[in-house]
């Protein structure tokens, strides 16, 4: 094991656990312990060719990842064996290996196009769709946007063929926390008049509210989604989507052959675990099952900031409740990017927070602190005074990052 590797890491590198979640507060070295942990199961006596899949969740961390496997003569043995992408990417390429030139709606126009046209004979035969594409305004990108939504939300227009399926999975999501990403789908659709007002208050009988978006939007939404696969037309989210119904499908099947070679990964990594949403979670999970793999989930509890978009540290609070095996925990606890000031103040701030693991992190220097200032002005163009001349009074290469609440 690399000398370089504090011991939490050299922990989690030399684990043989199967199911591990690895927590990694900022600044605490994960690039590298994910690595050194492929190397590492790469050198292990009696598996001589592992193959490893990381996950990441922006293509900005994937050229973070590909750069260090790179860049770094002690990887060299890994870069035949390792492939590191979004899940994005991954589907898509799978896509475009099985499917004959398949179409991805990239654009705006492209959305408001598929929806007018190609789903023309699907939303023609519900009256109060059709009333409502025929307007103008933002009709069509609302109805792509809540298709979309009802997809990242782990709804299945295959296997939710009916009301008390489609209940069911509500009821999953409300005991995932996730009503209120179910609530903002009703309101979608009552602001261009697919629902009925009357129904969207929450307070209204809940059997009767699902019954109203089953009746006036799922149907469709099943329909729909059904249509644009056939024809070879694809979101962003069915990139995933349908990535996620091939491998359901051939996991189900239990005559498919069994992947092998280099075909199969044997181990998968996902990143930023904390920023997945159901979809993300089952796609993983049937990826995990296709290929017989080990899984160590990567990320922090603390740094869950995509929720707007459906995601959830749910899963990764809990993931022995969502992948039904035993996850064995491994925490990195050294920062080595912030001062100990920083680090410890960061601490008591996130300590509020109820629904999180506890973690003992501490800065690598213990001696140095960071300068903090805290100016308070309700001017603008002051607070736009101070950041020009901090900015100015910055040497190269040093940078400035600036934070605002809103846009």
């Amino acid at each position: 094991m690399p000398l370089q590797l504090n011991e939490s890491q050299k922990n989690f590198c030399s684990s043989r656990a199967s199911c591990i979640r690895l927590l990694a507060p900022a600044g605490c070295g994960k690039t590298a312990s994910l690595l050194y942990r492929c190397l590492h199961l790469l050198r292990r006596v009696g598996n001589s060719s592992p193959r490893f899949l990381i996950v990441t969740f922006t293509r900005t961390a994937t050229v973070e990842l590909v750069d260090r496997l790179n860049g770094d003569s002690e990887f060299e043995d890994l870069r035949a064996r390792t492939n590191i992408t979004t899940l994005n990417a991954y589907g898509w390429r799978r896509i475009r290996s099985s499917v004959t030139s398949p179409r991805l709606l990239s654009t705006p126009t492209d959305r408001y196009f598929a929806l007018r046209n190609q789903l023309h004979p699907v939303w023609k035969r519900n009256r109060h769709l059709e009333d409502v594409v025929g307007r103008r305004g933002n009709a069509p990108r609302i109805l792509m946007l809540v298709m979309d939504n009802l997809k990242s939300m782990g709804f299945n227009h295959t296997t939710h063929r009916n009301f008390d399926l489609f209940a069911e999975h509500l009821d999953a999501l409300d005991s995932q926390a996730l009503e209120w990403r179910v609530d903002e789908q009703y309101d979608l659709l009552a602001s261009i008049g697919v629902l009925d007002d009357r129904y969207v208050d929450s307070g209204t009988d809940e059997s009767r509210r699902r019954r109203h978006f089953y009746d006036r939007f799922f149907k469709f939404w099943r329909a729909s989604t059904k249509r644009l696969l056939e024809e070879s037309t694809f979101t962003f989210e069915d990139q995933k989507y349908w990535c996620y119904l091939e491998l359901a499908e051939a996991n189900a099947n239990k005559a498919a052959p069994v992947l092998s070679g280099a075909t199969r990964y044997n181990h998968i990594f996902v990143d930023e675990f904390q920023d997945i949403n159901p979809l993300d979670l089952a796609l993983i999970r049937e990826l995990v099952e296709r290929n017989r793999a080990s899984i160590t989930i990567v990320g922090d509890d603390d740094q869950a900031i995509f929720e707007w978009r459906g995601a959830t540290p749910e899963y990764i609070l809990n993931p022995t409740k969502h992948f039904g095996a035993h996850f064995r925990d491994y925490q990195l606890d050294i920062n080595y990017r912030s001062p100990r000031n920083i680090v410890d103040l960061s601490k008591i701030l996130i300590s509020h927070n109820t629904n999180r693991v506890d973690k003992a992190v501490r800065a690598a220097n213990s001696s140095s602190n960071a300068e903090i200032d805290v100016v308070q002005s309700d001017d603008i163009a002051e607070r736009l005074q101070l950041v020009t001349k901090i900015v100015s009074d910055t040497e190269y290469p040093g940078k400035v990052a600036v934070i605002g609440r809103l846009r």
